[in-house]
């Protein structure tokens, strides 16, 4: 039974050398060639400039605190009860 787990696992294993990192989380971690690079290959050059432009003002966003859905807080206070 232990050998039957160990062919899913290793072909996992295996694969996970060629799959490509999120770019969301390279774009995060101010890594913008490789997301672009990564976005190139999924859908093409159009398809990864428009992404990053929309990943890049997300996280524009996050960073200075505004959300697109107004007050949280009242959010927040629907939650409780």
């Amino acid at each position: 039974m232990f050998w039957a787990e160990l062919i899913p696992a290793g072909i996992f294993f295996l694969l996970s050398f060629i799959i490509p990192e999120s770019p969301r989380w390279l774009a995060t971690v101010h890594q913008q060639e490789k997301a672009q690079k990564t976005l190139t290959r999924i859908g093409g050059e159009t398809y990864a400039r428009q992404t990053l432009e929309e990943l890049n003002q997300l996280l524009n966003l996050k960073v200075t605190g505004k959300t697109t859905n107004g007050n949280r807080s009242s959010a927040r206070k629907c939650a409780k009860y």
